[in-house]
């Protein structure tokens, strides 16, 4: 078996690329895989019964899945060439972490202890696999974010239809202004500004107005 390729954020889309071209070589026979997650028993409503049906030992180990997450992906690909009738292995070890940037909501993840335990005595690297660990959300939280984004693009816009809503937008563009203005020219600390406290409509309408082109800049804050 060939060293495995030990895969980071950093070494993401060589490796892939390397895994693509190892699944696509003639020679190519199977593969495996294996993960390591933050825990495997989330209950006792999940603990593996030798009577379990099919049914029944796929929604244990579905409702575990969904509790725990996927620290490490490891996949080894198969290789037989019928000449030399020889078997070669090609084994990838991926990194991972749950990128809390892109979907804070869905970055929260069970842990267990015992299985926390276990990987600590057999060498997990913790801080690598949360320092340098592959992003990733899972399929079922990004489309939720995305069908939440379509909503809310294709919903029309907030206009303000009194003088309060038009002067609180008048106010915010000022003081924003004002605040860009003073971090761009000062060295000091002004990377904050606190807004005051208002109710949902008001709320909805200050993000409005955030994400308007009103401030000189392309890129608002």
């Amino acid at each position: 078996a060939a060293r495995a390729m030990d895969v980071t954020r950093d070494t993401f889309e060589a490796a892939i690329d390397a895994l693509e071209a190892a699944v696509a070589d003639p020679h190519f026979a199977f593969w495996s895989f294996d993960c390591e997650f933050t825990g495997l028993n989330a209950g006792a409503h999940t603990v593996f019964d030798l009577l379990d049906t099919p049914e029944e030992r796929f929604r244990k180990v579905h409702a575990c899945v969904r509790a725990f997450a996927v620290l490490q992906y490891g996949v080894c690909t198969f290789h037989f060439d019928p000449r030399s009738r020889r078997w070669t292995a090609r084994p990838f070890n991926f990194w991972l972490f749950p990128d809390h940037r892109a979907l804070p909501d869905a970055s929260a993840f069970g842990c267990q202890a015992s299985s926390l335990s276990f990987l600590a005595n057999n060498g997990f690297d913790f801080n690598k696999c949360i320092r340098e660990g592959v992003p990733y959300v899972p399929a079922s939280e990004r489309a939720r974010a995305e069908a939440r984004r379509d909503r809310n693009r294709d919903r029309p816009p907030i206009v303000p239809s009194n003088d309060r809503d038009r002067g609180v937008v008048a106010a915010l563009i000022a003081v924003v202004t004002a605040w860009l203005k003073l971090t761009d020219e000062s060295d000091d600390a002004h990377g904050e500004l606190v807004l005051e406290p208002t109710n949902a409509f008001l709320r909805a309408l200050t993000y409005q107005t955030l994400e308007k082109d009103v401030f000189g800049s392309d890129d608002p804050p």
